[in-house]
């Protein structure tokens, strides 16, 4: 089973996707799920999906859409069950999208090999098909929303400082060029694209007398009976020191 927020809200059981309509419904859902293993009471549900048509039957019409979700969701792994002061929605964090989102992002933080941590970032970003709870604008929604993209970008700079750290700067210019136009004002992301300008051009620039250098150098070990496997090759990249 999975649930989704990085995007529209999905939920995904054994038989397929979960079909829930209505705003309120999947309102309702959507708060259980950033609030998953809470105690929710009544009142908080209904203030969560309040609006301005709200009236004195939002309780058991809150109630109503509890009822309803208690009989779906067992049909993706689910459990909406009711404790003393409220409800609770039982599920573990890794069927949902944005805690497995989250806990990548933390192990890449502490991975030493750059390999692992990029294929880490990628993992966690390749979980994002759109803004965070998109279709919902209740204020709980955007706060959520606002987190989570703070969160998104942080993983998004780190995957732009491992590809430096490699020495893949101009793949690492490619993303940055689009993320500062996303985010015009973000620091980091400038200082960023304005290292991977310098170090893809200093690259650029050492290819041509590089290989010219090669080209030599094979020669004239050639010449005195060097075979090209006993040849120390040039490196083809500056140090990545020099472009940090």
């Amino acid at each position: 089973m999975e649930f989704r927020i990085l995007g529209p809200l999905e939920a995904i059981g054994p038989d397929g996707p979960l079909v829930l309509r209505g705003a309120k419904r999947r309102g309702l859902l959507a708060f259980l799920l950033v609030h998953r293993g809470q105690v929710l009471s009544s009142d908080r549900l209904v203030d969560a999906l309040a609006d301005q048509s709200a009236t004195s039957g939002a309780t058991g019409t809150v109630q109503t859409y509890v009822s309803q979700l208690r009989k779906v969701l067992p049909l993706v792994g689910a459990e909406l069950t009711t404790q003393p002061s409220g409800y609770v929605l039982e599920l573990q964090d890794d069927t949902l999208d944005a805690a497995r989102f989250e806990s990548m992002v933390r192990a890449a933080g502490i991975e030493p090999d750059l390999g692992s941590r990029l294929r880490l970032l990628d993992g966690a970003l390749g979980l994002w098909r759109g803004p965070a709870l998109e279709e919902f604008s209740w204020p709980w929604a955007v706060a959520e929303r606002a987190r989570l993209d703070r969160r998104r970008l942080d993983a998004l700079c780190s995957r732009a400082d491992a590809r430096l750290e490699r020495g893949e700067y101009l793949e690492a210019l490619s993303e940055l060029d689009a993320l500062t136009d996303e985010y015009p004002l973000d620091e980091r992301l400038c200082g960023q694209r304005m290292t991977a300008c310098s170090c893809s051009s200093a690259w650029a620039a050492s290819q041509s007398p590089l290989r010219m250098a090669r080209h030599r150098r094979s020669t004239a070990l050639a010449a005195i009976g060097y075979s090209p496997i006993t040849m120390t090759i040039l490196p083809s990249l500056p140090p990545a020191a020099k472009c940090s």
